[in-house]
């Protein structure tokens, strides 16, 4: 376990009075990419990138490379850095209702395109996109343009 990770009792305790710093990958596929359907709050049963935060010291690759690999178990080599979103949800289990963080995303690519996808517990199932759906949260959609993969 990262000697950073902060369980979760207190990180909701922090989550009420400072953004937190998340990541965000876009996995491309050739002409697709992988969308997860959240498990948790915040966004519980929308579909989104793959994502969690950041780590203490933890560069921003070296997160993208982690959380593709945590949470949907690709080993991948980070492409670039597309661009940050800020993400304000409101969830009643905190203080004030609102949750906060700042997301820095990155385009990544599997070092092998047949590895199987292995779903964590924080998401319930998956899909491949091969265009931006009208649907998603605007917050998954500018990642999705800024990567060029549906051109």
């Amino acid at each position: 376990m990262n000697r950073y990770f902060v369980p979760k009792p207190f990180l909701n305790k922090v989550k009420n009075f400072f953004p937190l710093l998340a990541i965000m990958v876009v996995i491309d596929f050739g002409n697709k990419t992988l969308l997860v359907k959240r498990a948790e709050e915040p966004m519980k049963g929308k579909w989104w990138l793959p994502g969690s935060r950041v780590f203490k010291l933890e560069a921003g690759e070296a997160a993208a490379r982690r959380v593709a690999k945590q949470e949907v178990g690709l080993d991948c080599t980070v492409v670039r850095f597309l661009c940050n979103v800020r993400e304000t949800c409101k969830v009643p289990a905190f203080k004030d209702g609102w949750v906060d963080f700042l997301t820095m995303t990155y385009l990544v690519k599997p070092l092998d395109k047949r590895q199987p996808i292995k779903l964590d517990a924080t998401s319930t199932d998956y899909k491949f996109i091969t265009k931006i759906e009208k649907t998603l949260h605007e917050n998954v959609k500018k990642p999705l343009r800024e990567s060029g993969i549906f051109k």
